[in-house]
């Protein structure tokens, strides 16, 4: 991990690393450095666990929770009250918590430089310039979900923008491991199709199709690459509901699949043809 910034605290990457709200809280301290010295006293440690997280869980297994991932690094013994801690780098062998088979992916200085290099969130618009606010490079979909560190797959987010987008993916928690298999897939209609098939009979939001469509390139019409199911013999029925808020969401499911054809596109395109020359005769 050698070369590969900390993550920023809020972002959805260190959620992957750290499964413990209390435990991201005392990342956050220590990333920092809530200190005049740049390090954090083991009294101070004990202050803020009694007054952060009304002293649960333990402190030692927030520092073990640390630990797994991220350096740390004590002057004195860790158990006295003047031996002081710093936040150092990583781990040799840094784990997710989600499994301990999952190793983290790390995205490379020149990608992370080419995400950021617009300079501004991707999803509210604002600037560290304009409005003072701190960009960090952020997954579109999750290391647990199959997401990769390809640059198709990162973005730049604002510190608020990314805690509300994790917090919105974990709305689609119930799908994790349907999504984790449809990823791996290369093609779009085939990612879709083998969610729809996944999680059949149950019906999938919309804004779960269009995520696993987009996840290994981005899909400006993911609709599009839906509706090309029908030319491979597969099909599914529609419902909307405007009970979720004030929007309007849809709902899929499949009612047919078919076996997929070795070259996916070029089968699309011959069944195009094929329906087009129908209509003409």
């Amino acid at each position: 991990m050698a070369g590969h910034p900390l993550p920023a605290p809020g972002s959805s990457e260190l959620r992957e690393l750290l499964a413990r709200d209390e435990a991201r809280l005392l990342y956050k301290s220590l990333h920092r450095r809530e200190c005049s010295t740049g390090r954090l006293s083991r009294a101070q440690l004990d202050l803020w666990h009694r007054n952060a997280v009304d002293g649960q869980p333990p402190l030692e297994n927030l520092l073990e929770d640390l630990e797994r991932v991220f350096r740390l690094e004590w002057r004195g013994d860790p158990q006295a009250s003047e031996s002081t801690v710093a936040l150092v780098g990583w781990a040799q062998r840094p784990r997710t918590t989600q499994t301990d088979a999952l190793d983290v992916q790390p995205i490379s200085l020149r990608v992370r430089a080419q995400v950021l290099e617009s300079k501004r969130c991707s999803q509210c618009g604002r600037t560290p310039d304009d409005h003072g606010v701190v960009l960090s490079v952020e997954r579109m979909l999750p290391i647990s979900w199959g997401g990769s560190a390809n640059i198709e797959n990162l973005h730049a987010l604002c510190e608020e923008c990314a805690v509300g987008r994790w917090q919105y993916l974990e709305t689609f928690a119930a799908h994790a491991d349907a999504i984790r298999v449809a990823v791996t897939y290369d093609e779009p209609q085939r990612r879709i199709g083998e969610l729809l098939r996944t999680v059949h009979p149950k019906w999938i939001r919309s804004d779960v199709l269009g995520v696993v469509a987009s996840a290994k390139e981005y899909q400006e019409d993911w609709q599009r690459r839906l509706r090309d199911l029908r030319f491979l013999g597969w099909d599914y029925e529609v419902q909307k509901t405007g009970q979720e808020g004030v929007r309007v969401w849809s709902y899929y499911r499949l009612t047919k699949s078919a076996p997929w054809p070795a070259n996916i596109p070029q089968a699309i395109k011959d069944e195009e043809a094929l329906r087009k020359a129908k209509r003409r005769g």
